[in-house]
């Protein structure tokens, strides 16, 4: 995620029915693992992936990026 950090995804959560406090409450035990470098953040995981011992060695591993607003 590009645009938001996890305190505000969590204020817009709990802004959005303010008198439920179960998900109020919920929402503060998530992380939403934002990333400010979409490559880069790609490129890690292709890495991560690639190197795991549970993937084998032979398995082609590959990232993409998908632009919403044009498609491509």
């Amino acid at each position: 995620m590009l645009t938001f950090t996890t305190d505000n995804l969590r204020r817009i959560v709990k802004e959005s029915d303010p008198k439920n406090t179960t998900v109020a409450e919920a929402v503060d035990h998530i992380h939403f693992l934002e990333f400010a470098d979409l490559e880069g953040s790609i490129k890690a995981d292709v890495k991560f992936l690639q190197e795991h011992p549970l993937v084998l060695k032979d398995t082609k591993v590959t990232g993409w990026i998908y632009l919403v607003e044009s498609g491509k």
